[in-house]
Protein backbone atom coordinates (compact mmCIF):
# COMPACT_ATOMS: atom_id res chain seq x y z
CA UNK A 1 0.00 0.00 0.00
CA UNK A 2 1.17 3.42 -1.11
CA UNK A 3 1.85 5.20 2.11
CA UNK A 4 2.40 9.03 0.92
CA UNK A 5 0.69 12.27 2.26
CA UNK A 6 -2.52 12.28 0.34
CA UNK A 7 -3.19 8.60 0.94
CA UNK A 8 -3.25 9.11 4.80
CA UNK A 9 -4.87 12.30 4.73
CA UNK A 10 -7.97 10.44 2.46
CA UNK A 11 -7.90 7.44 5.18
CA UNK A 12 -8.16 10.08 7.97
CA UNK A 13 -10.74 12.08 6.36
CA UNK A 14 -12.67 8.99 5.72
CA UNK A 15 -12.52 7.90 9.22
CA UNK A 16 -13.78 10.67 10.81
CA UNK A 17 -16.74 10.53 8.48
CA UNK A 18 -17.55 7.27 9.54
CA UNK A 19 -17.39 8.46 13.12
CA UNK A 20 -19.66 11.27 12.06
CA UNK A 21 -22.03 8.64 10.75
CA UNK A 22 -22.32 6.31 13.49
CA UNK A 23 -25.29 8.23 15.68
CA UNK A 24 -26.53 9.39 12.67
CA UNK A 25 -26.96 5.34 11.76
CA UNK A 26 -28.00 4.83 15.77
CA UNK A 27 -30.89 7.31 15.50
CA UNK A 28 -32.21 6.25 12.08
CA UNK A 29 -32.30 2.40 13.59
CA UNK A 30 -33.92 3.86 16.78
CA UNK A 31 -36.66 5.89 14.87
CA UNK A 32 -37.19 2.45 13.43
CA UNK A 33 -38.61 0.77 16.79
CA UNK A 34 -40.44 1.40 19.87
CA UNK A 35 -39.84 4.22 22.49
CA UNK A 36 -38.80 1.60 25.04
CA UNK A 37 -35.89 -0.13 22.31
CA UNK A 38 -34.30 3.07 21.46
CA UNK A 39 -31.06 2.99 24.01
CA UNK A 40 -30.35 -0.87 22.87
CA UNK A 41 -30.71 0.15 19.33
CA UNK A 42 -28.68 3.39 19.64
CA UNK A 43 -25.92 1.10 21.78
CA UNK A 44 -25.62 -1.38 19.31
CA UNK A 45 -24.80 0.90 16.64
CA UNK A 46 -21.60 1.81 19.02
CA UNK A 47 -21.00 -1.43 20.29
CA UNK A 48 -20.69 -2.37 16.68
CA UNK A 49 -17.93 0.47 15.86
CA UNK A 50 -14.82 -0.98 17.65
CA UNK A 51 -15.82 -4.76 16.80
CA UNK A 52 -15.31 -3.86 13.18
CA UNK A 53 -12.13 -1.94 13.84
CA UNK A 54 -10.59 -4.59 15.55
CA UNK A 55 -11.51 -6.94 12.79
CA UNK A 56 -10.29 -5.03 10.35
CA UNK A 57 -6.79 -4.24 12.50
CA UNK A 58 -6.56 -8.31 13.42
CA UNK A 59 -7.09 -8.96 9.43
CA UNK A 60 -4.17 -6.54 8.73
CA UNK A 61 -1.92 -7.30 11.25
CA UNK A 62 -2.34 -11.40 11.45
CA UNK A 63 -3.67 -12.38 7.95
CA UNK A 64 -3.07 -16.19 8.30
CA UNK A 65 -5.75 -16.27 11.04
CA UNK A 66 -8.57 -15.81 8.51
CA UNK A 67 -7.25 -18.71 6.73
CA UNK A 68 -6.91 -20.80 9.85
CA UNK A 69 -10.78 -20.28 10.36
CA UNK A 70 -12.13 -20.76 7.19
CA UNK A 71 -10.96 -24.38 7.17
CA UNK A 72 -12.50 -25.15 10.37
CA UNK A 73 -15.76 -23.59 9.27
CA UNK A 74 -15.99 -25.85 6.17
CA UNK A 75 -16.45 -28.47 8.80
CA UNK A 76 -19.65 -27.19 9.77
Amino acid sequence: MNTDGSTVTWILCVSALVMLMTPGVGFFYGGLVRKKSFISIFTLSFITLPLVIFQWCSDRLFPGIRWRYLRIARKF
